[in-house]
C-alpha cells in the first residue's frame, strides 16, 4: 500500500478502535438508552457508522474512478465547507435513507460488519497505484466527488463528528448510570 495511503488508514483505524472501545465499555442499557423520541442510542449509531462505511466502500467498488477534471470549482468550495464544518457538534440530518439505522442489531454484529468493511477497505487501498490518487473514486452528498485520501479523511471527520453526539447522548437526563460494581472482597470481611 503506498505510504500517504497507509498513514490514513492506520490513523482511521486508530480512531475506529479508540472509539470501539469507549463505546463497548457502556452497559447493555447506556447503549439502548435513546435520550428523546427519534433520537439514536448508542448502539443505533454504531450501526450509522457501519453503514456509512460499507456504503462508501460499496461506492468504491462498483463505481468506475472517474478523472479528476469532473471536480468543478463548487465541489471543491463544498468540500472546504465540509472540512470546516463536518468535525464540529452540528446536528446534521443523515443525506440518505440507507444509512439510518431501523432495526436493533446486536451490537457484536455490527462490530463483525465493521471489522469486515475495514479489512475490505484495506485490500482495496492496497490496489490503488501512485497516479490513480488523483481520480475521483466516491461522491460525498455535500462534497461532491472526492480523490481517495479526501475520501478517507471524510470517514475520518465522520467519526469525530459523531463522537460529539456521544457525548450529547451521555448527557442527557435519563442516562442510565453504570452497574454498580463489587466491594473488593477485602471490604467484605
Amino acid at each position: 500500500m503506498l505510504s500517504t495511503l497507509r498513514s490514513s488508514f492506520d490513523r482511521l483505524e486508530r480512531q475506529r478502535h479508540a472509539l470501539l472501545d469507549e463505546l463497548l465499555a457502556h452497559t447493555q442499557a447506556q447503549l439502548a438508552f435513546v435520550p428523546s423520541p427519534g433520537s439514536w442510542s448508542l448502539a443505533a449509531l454504531i450501526q450509522h457508522l457501519v453503514l456509512v462505511e460499507e456504503g462508501t466502500l460499496e461506492f468504491l467498488t462498483l463505481k468506475a474512478p472517474r478523472p479528476a477534471n469532473g471536480r468543478t470549482l463548487v465541489h471543491r468550495l463544498r468540500w472546504v465547507a465540509v472540512r470546516l464544518l463536518g468535525p464540529r457538534p452540528i446536528r446534521v440530518k443523515a443525506p440518505n435513507a440507507a444509512i439510518i439505522p431501523v432495526t436493533d442489531v446486536p451490537v457484536e454484529k455490527l462490530v463483525a460488519r465493521w471489522e469486515a468493511a475495514r479489512a475490505a477497505l484495506e485490500s482495496y487501498l492496497a490496489r490503488i497505484t501512485e497516479p490513480q490518487l488523483d481520480l475521483l473514486v466516491f461522491k460525498h452528498p455535500i462534497g461532491g466527488p472526492l480523490p481517495i485520501l479526501d475520501t478517507l479523511q471524510f470517514l475520518e471527520m465522520h467519526l469525530i463528528h459523531h463522537g460529539h453526539q456521544i457525548r450529547r447522548i451521555r448527557a442527557a437526563p435519563g442516562w442510565p448510570a453504570a452497574a454498580p460494581t463489587a466491594p473488593p472482597a477485602s471490604a467484605i470481611a
